[in-house]
């Protein structure tokens, strides 16, 4: 159901940088995830070493993998 909201979400950035787009819908869709890990149980600490790896991995695979993208769209 996030995929969806998030696919949505994105269609709105068809004027921004890929890179500003993707990072925006990852901590989009990171703060609404992390809310119910937490609810669920999850350690703090575990949930927040998540965000900050999935925020980088995010960032390294839009800034570099941007041209790829780019000749695809």
């Amino acid at each position: 159901i996030m995929f969806g909201v998030i696919g949505v979400i994105a269609s709105f950035f068809t004027f921004q940088q890929i890179v500003f787009a993707g990072m925006l819908c990852a901590i989009i869709y990171d703060f609404v995830m992390l809310s119910f890990y937490l609810m669920m149980g999850s350690s703090p600490v575990t949930s927040g070493v998540y965000f900050i790896t999935h925020l980088l991995t995010t960032y390294y695979i839009f800034k570099f993998l941007e041209p790829v993208f780019i000749s695809i769209i």
